[in-house]
């Protein structure tokens, strides 16, 4: 396996064993929030929850609870799958002449902002199946926020191609950079204001964030900025709990959530490549990938004709789905 540093020289990763569960995410020390939760009595929502909190911490340039999120869960117990849609939608005063206006819908700045929907998904998830205090869940989060931790290599490329934003915007840049230097690899990051927000959520719960002094500051800043958040699009807000979409893969039920979200994309492919010897081809083979390649063109292709968002929209899922 290629070093994640670039250079040639290769690099390898030990097996990890284990006898009572098990957490994987994209940053180690959010993997290792969730076991922490685990070991402390939790069960899977809730170390799904740290550990994603703690995502939103340590990769902050790709997750956190300014955004949004889907939230699969099989509930042993029961054998039932269900899903909720933590996604929020485009602020109210967002329209489509708006849009015209400025040239189209902005993928940067204030106005690509949307209603922040995971933390009200998180909380949904947790009142429903969580065992453990939501202190205690976001609690290696919050630790993280508190006491620092070293900044990854692939963190400190993303900072390092954001200098230019880091230059406009204060805020970030008293966190992100070192006297207006982007933090490097190995550097300490501390989010003491984001450690607060979460102690604050877990406290006080749904209502601070969607309608109390967190949301009030969401919206002054937004306003501030010339953005198009207000206190009606945050307190309106709920996340839903919906059935997840599903096919068969060679005697495999296979789960995915159903638009807005595009996990009916993987389940196409599946469906396409079901019908071909994937293992006579070999792995990574031309041929191999060749097919799965097609299988992605054609799934994607539906999806840009036919998925929007299904309160407006009528999405011809069966057709999509089927096997003929």
């Amino acid at each position: 396996m290629q070093s994640p540093h670039g250079n040639k020289f290769p690099g390898f990763r030990p097996s990890i064993m284990g006898r009572n569960g098990m957490v994987t995410s994209g940053h180690p020390l959010a993997s290792q929030a969730g076991i922490q939760t685990m070991m402390a009595g939790g069960n899977a929502i809730d170390a799904a929850i740290s550990t994603a909190a703690a995502l939103g911490v340590v990769e902050p340039n790709s997750s956190g609870i300014g955004g949004d999120g889907f939230i699969l869960v099989y509930w042993a117990k029961t054998g039932i799958v269900t899903g909720v849609n933590a996604t929020g939608p485009a602020p109210y005063a967002a329209n489509r002449d708006l849009y015209l206006k400025q040239g189209g819908i902005p993928m940067k700045g204030i106005r690509s902002v949307s209603v922040p929907g995971l933390v009200d998904g998180w909380l949904k998830a947790h009142q429903r199946y969580g065992t453990l205090k939501l202190d205690q869940v976001f609690d290696p989060a919050i630790s993280l926020c508190e006491n620092g931790f070293p900044v990854s290599h692939h963190f400190a490329n993303s900072l390092s191609s954001e200098n230019a934003r880091f230059a406009e915007d204060p805020y970030t840049r008293a966190i992100f950079t070192d006297n207006g230097q982007p933090l490097k690899t190995g550097d300490i990051l501390y989010q003491k204001d984001l450690g607060m927000t979460l102690r604050e959520i877990a406290a006080k719960g749904r209502e601070t964030f969607y309608e109390g002094d967190i949301a009030q500051a969401m919206v002054q800043f937004s306003q501030a900025y010339d953005g198009l958040l207000t206190g009606k699009d945050l307190s309106g807000y709920q996340a839903s709990w919906v059935d997840p979409i599903y096919t068969t893969y060679r005697g495999y039920n296979v789960y995915e959530m159903p638009p807005n979200s595009s996990g009916h994309i993987l389940l196409q492919e599946l469906n396409i490549v079901e019908h071909f010897d994937l293992q006579s081809m070999g792995c990574n083979t031309a041929e191999s990938v060749h097919l799965m390649v097609e299988a992605k063109r054609l799934s994607f292709a539906d999806r840009e004709k036919y998925v929007a968002d299904p309160d407006w929209v009528d999405i011809p899922l069966r057709g999509m789905l089927s096997k003929a």
